[in-house]
């Protein structure tokens, strides 16, 4: 067995020191009230049995002292709450905010290297398992190690025997835990991974949800993640099978050792060998000997899933201190440090990355003067972005360094400039932007936080991005590519600027700037590049002739060396273009989050499966007979004791005998089926509920899902989940249980002694009604909490998302205090329901305390009264601790209820909110047949990139023709890819009819089930995701059938094949996160590729050759249009494309469609 704390935990995080220290002196206080309880609980019963006459003036005193003794519990119950429950925040709080500012230092590179869900899942899902660990497990482990050594002593003082008897028992408790705990510890990291794989899977099927959808694979996957919920649910089931062993082999070891010390000093007790007081007191005590080594065995699945996700934690910031991380980024020569910006020297670079047969960079030397504008040319995948990368920081190299300050720095005499103070004079633009602000005006801000309106203003206008107030959305899904490229290009000039302000060189990393952007707006940016000359070092990655023809000297790259490097004598030197109209994107309130929806029940959710609910009665009828089999084990002990104390014939107590073991061996049996029974029940409707989840997320794709963000939807899918199956477990069923026994006890204490039980029933209801009304009035209703807790995922998820663009630009360490105050403003809010269970938990001690005395005082009066048989005091004092054991929980209960209703509240209203492009109603028509030729027709159509939102297209005709193939071309931002989107169902028709065409006739698209589309119009469109996952699994999303040859003829016609082959592990290579480990040209090319292995009757194509070299791009568009000769194609370009293959070409002129095509003879 493991140590009971992982040791680095409490070296870590202050607060589990002092949530350490506060246990043990409360624990200690507790100890001590335990043994002052069972001896004047001793003295009372046995004055009752032995002294009937004995009225309340003889035993007003213990009376009044055992009141003391239960408010003095009663309190530190409530203060083991409250610390619990708040050191568990504020230690997830702190860990939290030390990972990720552990993942912030060792950088965007090592993060993306990581298993997927392993950071997000270290930082977010993974942490909540501390909350048991804090708040029960460790509690209990404390316990067993400070009370039972009060315990021992005790006995041993009273009775040596009993002592040694017990002190025997125990070596068997460690010796078992050990046996069981190597299983459970070995099958907890295994469950710890599989979490780690189900997060990190979830949020990639969330990122290309509209991918999936495209190519009707979207539902597929929820069979997908149906499976891997029900594999997690078989494996933590599996887990806990083995876990619960422990709690059942202490409490057969409990149970059997205070049955043999009850049979023992009953026998004894018989032939005279004890006193009736000690025998009570050893009985007594001996259960509270064993309660915390129980309790440790009950918490035992949530002490070591605890340990692993703690260990997970720490592991990371082990890695942080472990890796020897260069402080800098470039070297310079000795002597004062130059400025950022100055000469840059590349001397013998190498860089190799894993999976690759050949280095991305092979002993590369570049020299680039100060104020030069350099464009880096060459094949995709030829080492440009690697290049930046390296001068980024951001890529470490295998060989050779990147000096400043002058050509042929002599590596002996070069210091470090420190990293953050290089960047803070570099601006990147990478290839694919990813905003990480709310607003244009917050993510330009990102390059001079310093920055007045006025200067915001004029590099967003210098840039032609959309209008500072524009709303961005979740990595930037409100606006157009070409719009976030424009963002990120306003961006990198802000900051250049304020470099420049300072007096010093600022270093511009641009990496194919004018990606997805038409011809005009890309004179923009050429001129924006041009007049950076003179006074910014600017590297500048491009296939664009355009932008080339601006720089002063162009380097070609291939296969990751310089085959040219020429000067231009002229650089071209464009006049910035006369500014248009200010551009706007998505309003704000056009793209919200789900609607509230009506309050869920979980008898909803039970609704969905029968035999769910069938196994849910069964636990709970476990559960109760659990708790009436421990009030008839305690009766019949405290039975035998007073009974024994008469001393009647051996036989008189046979049947005792046999109860007490009998009892002691049910209660076990039945705990170990209620826990694992409950369990089932739970975990199954986990598995039911995520597939759910997911299945309600492929009808918003992708526009419902534009005011979702990932981290929030993380947290339904995970922690919110989780929540109702923790609420299952330990609010539902333990009000059910508890019901049963306290109903049993009362009804027990009834039969015994009328008005003795009345006593004990009106203290039972009231506890009852204490920890329900009050708890929960107290606690509120959660969903400010849950509310707060989804902020604290969604800022976290995005800090790991944007961390490349919030480290670049100096902003991450803003971010993680973002996070920090998400987490604070959570903290706080928690303060609330942690106050409420722990006075909950008090007021119920309370009531114990006053209830218990009651009922003795009651039964004493009536016993001392004559006509009532003294023994009844042991029976109604079972029924007493027994009852009140099993109210003592609720409060916590009712806590995890609150909980549970607030996660139900968020699954469901995701659950009820309504599709953007609803199912059809009535009677469906007949889909063509993806077999026959098929098009595309729209009259008068206006269409808007989201509901609610300005349109972008209006009264816009289209007859696209079986067969035929037609470009539409236009400004980014115009709405060409609305109009793509459109076409596969995806975004609703405004005004006006999109139909479907063929020889059968017009089938308007909105009375087609979704399912229908795919196979009649499918492809690629801008933001295509590639899965994390293999080459081949990318394309066979699409074709799960398909063959390698299959795949290979794709990639032959989207120009993947000879990359493919040349790699080590073939169609076996890792992708990584969205095409992470692939070029943009490589990436592009795949994505092009799955589009053409998908083959609809409908091929669109959104910027098909992105990214591309231009003869990369003419052999690709080539290779594409003579394959799908006789297909239909829709697809949009800014490229200039050979329309004699084409069937027309339309431009997007003023939200209409303008037809374009060239006359034959002026092409």
């Amino acid at each position: 067995m493991s140590a009971p704390v992982d040791p680095r935990l409490p070296r870590t995080v202050p607060a589990v020191r002092r949530q350490l220290a506060a246990l043990v002196a409360l624990q200690f206080a507790g100890a001590l009230l335990v043994v002052a309880q069972a001896a004047l609980l001793a003295e009372i019963v046995a004055t009752v049995v032995l002294h009937g006459t004995a009225g309340l003036g003889a035993l007003g005193r213990p009376l009044l002292l055992l009141v003391g003794v239960g408010v003095g519990r009663a309190v530190l119950g409530a203060g083991q709450e409250w610390v619990g429950a708040r050191s568990s925040e504020r230690v997830r709080a702190d860990l939290r905010g030390r990972v990720l500012a552990a993942v912030v230092r060792l950088g965007p590179t090592w993060a993306a290297a990581q298993p997927s869900g392993r950071l997000v899942t270290a930082a977010g899902p993974g942490l909540d398992a501390l909350d048991g660990y804090l708040t029960r497990a460790l509690p209990a482990m404390v316990a067993a190690g400070v009370v039972p050594p009060f315990v021992v002593a005790r006995i041993g003082l009273a009775d040596w025997q009993s002592a040694a008897i017990l002190v025997g028992c125990l070596p068997l408790v460690p010796l078992f835990m050990v046996l069981v705990g190597v299983t459970t510890r070995r099958r907890m990291a295994t469950q710890y991974a599989l979490l780690a794989r189900l997060a990190g899977h979830f949020l990639d099927l969330v990122q290309g949800l509209t991918s999936l959808k495209v190519y009707g694979r979207a539902r597929a996957q929820v069979d997908t993640v149906r499976r891997a919920t029900d594999a997690y649910r078989r494996h933590t089931l599996a887990t806990l099978k083995v876990a619960f062993l422990s709690g059942l082999v202490l409490d057969v070891i409990a149970t059997l050792s205070v049955a043999v010390v009850a049979v023992d000093v009953g026998l004894r007790l018989d032939h005279g060998g004890l006193s009736l007081r000690t025998a009570l007191l050893v009985l007594l005590l001996a259960p509270e000997l064993f309660a915390p080594l129980r309790a440790v065995g009950a918490q035992y699945h949530a002490a070591e899933e605890g340990r692993v996700a703690a260990g997970a934690a720490l592991d990371v910031l082990d890695e942080a201190a472990a890796v020897s991380l260069a402080d800098g980024v470039v070297a310079a020569a000795a002597g004062p440090a130059p400025r950022s910006g100055t000469a840059l020297s590349v001397r013998g670079l190498s860089v190799h990355h894993a999976g690759r047969g050949a280095p991305a960079l092979d002993r590369l030397d570049l020299d680039v003067p100060a104020g030069q504008v350099l464009a880096v040319r060459g094949p995709s995948g030829g080492g440009k972005s690697t290049l930046l990368g390296v001068l980024l920081g951001f890529v470490a190299p295998s060989a050779g360094a990147v000096y400043a300050g002058g050509r042929g720095a002599d590596p002996g005499d070069a210091v470090v400039l420190d990293s953050d103070a290089w960047r803070a004079h570099t601006a990147w633009v990478p290839q694919r932007p990813t905003p990480t602000q709310p607003t244009v005006s917050a993510e330009v801000a990102l390059g001079d936080p310093s920055a007045t309106a006025a200067q915001l203003a004029q590099a967003v206008a210098d840039c032609r991005a959309p209008a500072g107030d524009t709303p961005l959305g979740e990595d930037g899904v409100r606006v157009s590519a070409g719009q976030r490229r424009r963002v990120a290009l306003a961006r990198a000039l802000l900051r250049a600027r304020a470099v420049h302000a300072l007096g010093e060189v600022p270093l511009l990393l641009l990496d194919e700037p004018s990606e997805d952007l038409d011809p005009v707006t890309e004179q923009v940016v050429a001129s924006v590049i041009g007049s950076l000359a003179g006074w910014a070092t600017v590297v500048m990655v491009t296939h664009s002739d355009a932008l080339a023809a601006v720089a002063e000297r162009t380097v070609e790259l291939r296969d990751g060396r310089i085959e040219s490097d020429r000067a231009i004598a002229r650089p071209v030197r464009p006049a910035l273009p006369t500014p248009g109209p200010v551009e706007r994107a998505v309003p704000m309130t056009a793209v919200a989050g789900p609607a509230p929806a009506a309050p869920a029940r979980l008898r909803t959710l039970l609704d969905v499966d029968p035999a769910l609910r069938r196994r849910l009665v069964i636990a709970a009828v476990l559960s109760g007979a659990t708790g009436l089999a421990a009030l008839a084990l305690t009766a019949t002990s405290v039975w035998l004791i007073c009974r024994a104390s008469q001393h009647p014939n051996v036989q008189a107590l046979e049947v005792a005998v046999v109860g007490v073991r009998t009892f002691a061996l049910a209660r076990a049996l039945l705990r170990y089926g209620d826990r694992l029974v409950a369990h089932d029940v739970a975990l199954r409707l986990l598995a039911q509920v995520r597939a759910r989840v997911f299945a309600a997320l492929e009808p918003l794709a992708p526009t419902g899902l534009a005011g979702l963000a990932r981290g929030d939807l993380l947290r339904r899918f995970v922690g919110d989940v989780d929540a109702i199956q923790d609420g299952l477990v330990r609010a539902v069923l333990p009000l059910a249980g508890a019901a049963i026994t306290a109903g049993g006890a009362a009804a027990l204490a009834v039969l015994v002694l009328p008005a003795a039980g009345t006593v004990l029933a009106a203290g039972l209801v009231a506890a009852l009604v204490v920890a329900a009304w009050f708890t929960r009035r107290a606690a509120g209703s959660g969903r400010a909490v849950a509310a707060a807790v989804g902020e604290r995922d969604r800022r976290s998820t995005a800090l790991l998302a944007g961390l490349a663009e919030l480290t670049a630009y100096g902003a991450a360490r803003r971010a993680l205090a973002g996070v920090g105050d998400a987490d604070t403003e959570a903290l706080g809010r928690s303060r609330r329901p942690a106050a409420a269970a722990a006075l909950g938990a008090g007021l119920t001690g309370l009531v114990s305390a006053t209830t218990l005395p009651a009922v003795l005082a009651v039964t004493v009066q009536l016993v001392a009264g004559g006509g009532v048989d003294p023994l009844v005091v042991g029976a109604l004092l079972a029924c007493v601790l027994t009852g009140f054991e099993a109210v003592a929980p609720l409060p916590a209960a009712f806590a995890a209820w609150g909980r549970l209703r607030a996660s139900l509240a968020r699954v469901a209203t995701l659950l009820a909110t309504p599709a953007p492009v609803p199912e059809p109603a009535g009677t469906v028509p007949a889909a063509p047949s993806d077999r026959t030729p098929v098009g595309v027709a729209a009259d008068g159509v206006d269409l808007a990139p989201a509901t609610g939102a300005d349109l972008v297209i209006r009264d816009a005709d289209l007859a696209l023709a079986p067969g035929r193939r037609i470009a539409v071309t236009g400004p980014s931002g115009c709405g060409k890819s609305t109009l793509l989107t459109a076409a596969m169902r995806l975004l609703p028709v405004q005004r006006g009819r999109l139909d479907l065409t063929s020889t059968a006739g017009r089938t308007p698209l909105a009375q087609l089930p979704a399912a229908a589309v795919p196979p009649l119009v499918a492809g690629s469109l801008q933001g295509d995701h590639v899965f994390d996952t293999s080459l081949r699994d990318n394309l066979r999303v699409v074709r799960p059938e398909a063959t390698d040859a299959d795949l290979g003829a794709a990639a032959r016609r989207a120009g993947l094949a000879e990359f493919v082959t040349g790699l080590p592990d073939g169609w076996d290579t890792a992708a990584g996160p969205d095409g992470g480990a692939l070029s943009g040209g490589q990436r592009q090319r795949l994505l092009l590729a799955r589009a053409l292995l998908a083959d609809p009757a409908v091929l669109v194509l959104d910027e098909p050759t992105a990214h591309l070299d231009p003869d990369t791009e003419r052999a690709v568009l080539a290779d594409l249009l003579a394959a799908t000769a006789g297909r239909t194609v829709l697809l949009t370009t800014h490229r200039r494309v050979p329309v004699e293959r084409l069937d027309a070409v339309l431009a997007v002129v003023d939200g209409r469609l303008r037809d374009v095509t060239p006359v034959a003879g002026t092409a």
